[in-house]
């Protein structure tokens, strides 16, 4: 849902762009064409040649205004029209990310099971099991991050550990808070034994 959202909230905004952006070329044209070529102008482009290019782009204006002026104003390039307004896609990798937090989650889970195996002298074992699988699969989802981001694989992994702990103690003080005769998170309250 977090996927289709952002990614449905991110296309609505550049949509919104798109049409504020006509709106400001149709009502202040030389205005917003000065503005672009003074933009080129700032990045090394002479004066004569930023208004040569800024005119000659400006009579294709939907190229003008998906390629040139929304990504100055947005730092973004425009997606084509006909992926603004889909879900199909949006709903396709929110389902596919749903399922891989699923998997994700559940190797933690299944590892202290079997650690666990109805033995209940395993019981802290289990518990050790899951928070070492847990701590692992968060360094190393955070670290896989880094690949993405300018920040290296090491300090990536130790915030998305962080985060990853720290909604830990949230979501257990939480469930811990609503559900009082349930046993908490340290291993041996399972039975009672404090």
């Amino acid at each position: 849902i977090n996927e289709y959202l952002s990614y449905r909230a991110q296309n609505l905004f550049l949509l919104n762009e798109y049409l504020a952006s006509r709106e400001a070329l149709l009502t202040k044209r030389s205005e917003e064409l000065l503005g672009v070529a003074e933009d080129m102008v700032e990045r090394g482009v002479s004066q004569s040649d930023a208004q040569t290019v800024t005119n000659i782009l400006a009579k294709y204006e939907n190229f003008f205004l998906e390629f040139v002026y929304i990504p100055l104003k947005t730092q973004q390039l425009m997606p084509p029209a006909e992926e603004l307004l889909q879900i199909k896609p949006l709903v396709a990798e929110a389902f596919s990310t749903f399922l891989a937090v699923l998997v994700i989650g559940a190797l933690p889970l299944l590892g202290s099971v079997v650690a666990y195996s109805g033995d209940e002298e395993r019981e802290c074992l289990a518990f050790y099991v899951f928070y070492f699988l847990a701590g692992a699969i968060l360094f190393t989802l955070g670290a896989l991050k880094s690949c993405f981001y300018g920040v290296s694989w090491y300090s990536a992994g130790v915030a998305q550990l962080s985060v990853g702990i720290a909604c830990g103690i949230a979501a257990a003080t939480c469930i811990g808070a609503l559900t009082p005769g349930i046993p908490g998170i340290i291993p041996g309250w399972a039975h009672g034994q404090q």
